[in-house]
């Protein structure tokens, strides 16, 4: 607002132009979601609808109220083995149709049917709390409720797909740059420490062998020489004109 109000002239200077704001990323919040707890929570959910939430979240990476609750059957490209997520805070982009997701949907199918618009039917009031919910089914999986619990899914699958793809294919699909995945989303999980643990780095020379030993150098460049130079650092002005004397020259 300040900076805004100097551009506009209405003040001089901003007492704030020199303070930097914080850090938003804390990598102590961050929780990697693996197989083990997925299984759980998938099979305490309630019904179809929170199972395909969870999914979504978790292996869509979609961003949880809004994408989620935003994704429409129309949107389902079934052939293509695509989503597309009208997200209100990057844009449009396409998702794949990983095997969990179509399996997620393939269960609420049988909404669309219906005439249902949105693939997630229920839970859509305003005053319906998913994040408060998600934490009651993980008091039911018996799961200990970890922090962001929306963001870390979405994190988690993050560093996942960070293993397989290519860097600037993944933020094509989950909607953010590589600078903000790794400063908010790529996790180092217990896998890489285990396999730092038993890493072996490569050994031998890297210079590529040679079957045949190297000849003798035979040919040799005669290094150039300074021009207008003495070899002593003196600079040699050759006499472009015969010297004449201290008397000026007169016409015969």
């Amino acid at each position: 607002m300040l900076a805004e109000a100097v551009k506009d002239r209405l003040l001089s200077e901003s007492p704030f132009a020199d303070l930097k704001g914080g850090d938003e990323s804390n990598t102590l919040r961050q929780r990697f979601i693996g197989p083990a707890i997925v299984a759980k929570v998938l099979e305490a959910c309630p019904d179809a609808d929170w199972r395909l939430i969870f999914t979504l979240a978790r292996f869509g990476g979609l961003r949880c109220p809004s994408e989620v609750l935003g994704l429409k059957w129309s949107d389902v490209d079934w052939d293509g083995n695509q989503l597309r997520i009208d997200s209100p805070k990057t844009g449009l982009r396409f998702v794949p149709i990983f095997p969990e997701i179509r399996k997620a949907l393939n269960e609420s199918d049988d909404l669309a049917a219906d005439g249902a618009i949105y693939c997630v039917g229920r839970y859509r009031d305003k005053t319906q709390n998913l994040r408060t919910q998600l934490g009651r089914i993980l008091e039911i999986a018996k799961v200990e409720q970890w922090p962001k619990l929306f963001v870390n899914l979405r994190s988690t699958r993050r560093t996942e797909l960070q293993e397989s793809f290519p860097d600037h294919v993944v933020n094509k699909w989950l909607g953010h740059s590589g600078k903000v995945a790794e400063k908010h989303y790529l996790q180092v999980t217990d896998e890489h420490w285990g396999a730092a643990a038993v890493f072996r780095s490569p050994t031998g020379s890297p210079i590529a062998h040679h079957l045949e030993p190297s000849g003798p150098i035979l040919e040799t460049t005669k290094p150039s020489e300074l021009l207008g130079s003495d070899g002593a650092g003196w600079l040699m002005i050759p006499n472009l004109v015969t010297p004449t004397g201290v008397e000026p020259v007169l016409p015969p």
